[in-house]
């Protein structure tokens, strides 16, 4: 059977492209080789993404996740400011189980009617559409692709697609058991070479996470002790770890904002991070994920439908939410001026307005 579409990857951009293109009567296929054990980091779910996805008939499971009550935020000075969500109009975001999360995303896909396999694609060539095989060693046919394989853009890179990446910002992060009351909201604390994130998550347990060029972090993956003492010359952040016990390794994860050159082509196209990626202090990636899984569902359905306009709307849309991105980044940064003259607040100001 040829499919019509095959989605590679089936974080949120992918599983909501599948979801609404399936609703659509078409043959979906899901393709993802998930690993329950990885913790995967962005737990964060901005109200904007809540309403989207209730407005999408998106069941997420919302009762497995905790209500965010805003932002305590360090940052152009030393104090601690609050922003109170909960009295906002559009309501509290949420701190999300991402396990359980991601799951019911796909779940939602399958009751749709989109076949989920669980494995990565390994390849992909044209033929009669695009002749895959996943690295089940399964082969399938389709006769168009959506790359929602996250930042690393798998298929988008396999077709020559170039993608280009801001500021080389890296999250070395850490998990751990926390003995403090929880606290219902997130924490953000800039610092000389980076800033700091720290959250309690439904679990039960707590996250904190530096992000840093890639040098620094580089420096604590191979002496994460070092970590530990950035975390204790932190003003706020160390005050919610104060006996923490650290369960996992220091791990690290590619941060920065980035985009394909390209966002479509004959027959494919990207969402999501594999499109576009975000720096996590814009507070833009699970909500613009949701947003382009939504917009590449209607960009095939049109394509389908003999609307030769619909790749170009599709990447016009992305490049002007490129756009709003990276207004907002170069005036989040730049808010913060203790520390203009230090490395990585001058390159990271410099990689956006290049």
């Amino acid at each position: 059977m040829i499919h019509d579409v095959l989605v590679a990857g089936s974080g949120p951009a992918g599983a909501v492209a599948a979801t609404l293109l399936a609703r659509k009567g078409f043959r979906v296929v899901l393709a993802d080789g998930v690993d329950p054990a990885r913790h995967k980091i962005g737990e964060h779910l901005a109200a904007g993404a809540v309403h989207l996805l209730r407005g999408l008939q998106i069941d997420f499971q919302p009762d497995r996740h905790v209500p965010n009550g805003g932002i305590l935020s360090c940052w152009g000075s030393e104090a601690l400011i609050a922003t109170d969500s909960f009295n906002a109009p559009e309501g509290p975001g949420l701190l999300l189980d991402r396990t359980a999360f991601d799951a019911a995303l796909r779940a939602n896909a399958v009751a749709a009617g989109a076949e989920f396999r669980p494995a990565n694609v390994a390849s992909v060539r044209r033929g009669e559409g695009w002749c895959t095989t996943l690295q089940d060693g399964s082969a399938l046919t389709a006769r168009w692709l959506i790359d929602a394989t996250g930042r690393r853009a798998y298929l988008a890179r396999h077709l020559g697609v170039e993608r280009h990446r801001d500021a080389g910002l890296v999250a070395v992060y850490r998990i751990g058991v926390n003995d403090r009351p929880r606290l219902h909201r997130t924490m953000i604390e800039a610092a000389p070479n980076g800033w700091w994130y720290a959250a309690d998550l439904p679990d039960g347990r707590s996250i904190a996470g530096f992000h840093l060029g890639i040098a620094d972090a580089a420096g604590f993956t191979r002496h994460p002790r070092g970590w530990l003492q950035a975390l204790d010359q932190t003003i706020h952040i160390k005050t919610r770890f104060p006996s923490a016990r650290f369960t996992t390794r220091l791990a690290a994860v590619e941060a920065g904002g980035g985009c394909l050159n390209r966002f479509s082509g004959d027959g494919w196209l990207a969402c999501g991070d594999a499109a576009l990626s975000f720096d996590p202090v814009s507070g833009y990636g699970m909500l613009a994920a949701i947003h382009q899984g939504a917009l590449a569902s209607d960009c095939i359905a049109g394509a389908f439908e003999a609307q030769p306009t619909a790749p170009a709307d599709y990447s016009s849309r992305l490049d002007r939410l490129r756009a709003t991105y990276s207004r907002r980044h170069r005036e989040v940064y730049r808010s913060e001026r203790r520390w203009r003259s230090m490395p990585f607040w001058s390159s990271t100001i410099a990689s956006q307005a290049a």
